[in-house]
């Protein structure tokens, strides 16, 4: 039987379509991989953990008063949205990093990860995951403190409110970029479909479709959720950032992402996704590519930006 090929030119054992027979549980040695590449993980997590710890701690107290919002009903679609986001928020992080598909020693991904310096956080996908489950409680947990009162009466749960009103712009724009992205070069692209999906798919893998669709393209609509909705439109008018230091903030994280990509290609001979190959075989393709991706965070921002400028009132 003719072997198909993975992303880099490896074969992949095939498998009959739909196969009860095939044995999806992790071997140890599987075990044993997650683990090493869990180990590189932690450094990810900290990381961001220290950014959020930092960013609160030291965010500057304007000293706007936080009062109750208009009228409980508002404060509980408030409160509630947020606990359902972060659920939602946890949930696919957990469905990414832990409901993962055994992989084969053949696959691009498991040489990928062992060999690359930051384990999962060379996929995007991981970082504005992680990104969103620390951002999405941290909401939950400010909107909950201001609903029983304590918005005013203490300089660390202003600058709490404060700092995740800030933020609201930038969580959407790359969670919306996060959805575009995987439908347009993986979703949509027929050589992911057919290394990837095709591959895990007639490995016995029938929900492997949906898991990703649920986990990507949930973001885009939690942030237009979080701005039209969850957020207070008086206090999200007074603390959304200028649009100049968004787009500049995102070029940065842009062109810091696009860096590790490089790293981890050096260290392990492989990048994250496979159209990443057809894109870095010049440097004129991969200027293009992040005046795209470039061009996509600001189109992005720019739409959350003028929504959360709106002087309307909250749909709820």
């Amino acid at each position: 039987m003719r072997q198909r090929k993975s992303p880099d030119g490896g074969s992949i054992p095939p498998h009959p379509a739909g196969s009860e027979k095939y044995d999806l549980s992790w071997s140890d040695e599987q075990k044993a991989w997650f683990w090493d590449v869990f180990r590189k993980d932690r450094f990810g997590f900290l990381f961001y953990f220290g950014c959020f710890f930092v960013g609160i701690y030291y965010f500057p107290d304007d000293g706007v008063e936080i009062n109750h919002m208009d009228w409980e009903a508002r404060e509980i679609v408030t409160v509630s949205l947020s606990i359902l986001a972060a659920v939602t928020a946890v949930v696919s992080l957990y469905m990414s990093l832990f409901l993962v598909i055994p992989p084969a020693k053949s696959d691009v991904k498991w040489t990928y990860l062992k060999d690359n310096w930051n384990g999962v956080f060379g996929y995007l996908t991981t970082n504005i995951l992680v990104a969103q489950m620390y951002y999405w409680p941290l909401c939950a947990f400010a909107e909950t403190l201001r609903y029983y009162g304590y918005g005013s009466d203490s300089v660390i749960v202003r600058r709490l409110i404060h700092f995740v009103y800030s933020l609201s712009v930038w969580s959407g724009s790359f969670g919306m970029v996060l959805t575009i992205l995987f439908l347009k070069f993986c979703w949509f692209e027929p050589k992911w479909r057919t290394t990837v999906l095709e591959v895990l798919q007639q490995r016995g893998h029938k929900y492997v479709g949906p898991k990703n669709l649920f986990v990507h393209v949930n973001q885009l609509f939690i942030a237009f959720l979080d701005i039209l909705v969850i957020k207070d439109r008086e206090l999200l008018l007074k603390w959304t950032p200028s649009f100049k230091l968004i787009v500049l903030v995102n070029l940065l994280i842009s062109i810091t992402y696009v860096a590790s990509i490089h790293l981890n290609r050096y260290y392990s001979g492989h990048v994250p996704y496979p159209f990443l190959n057809v894109v870095l075989k010049s440097w004129k393709s991969e200027l293009i590519f992040i005046l795209f991706v470039a061009f996509l965070i600001a189109s992005c921002s720019a739409q959350l930006y003028f929504l959360a400028n709106l002087k309307i009132t909250n749909i709820f």
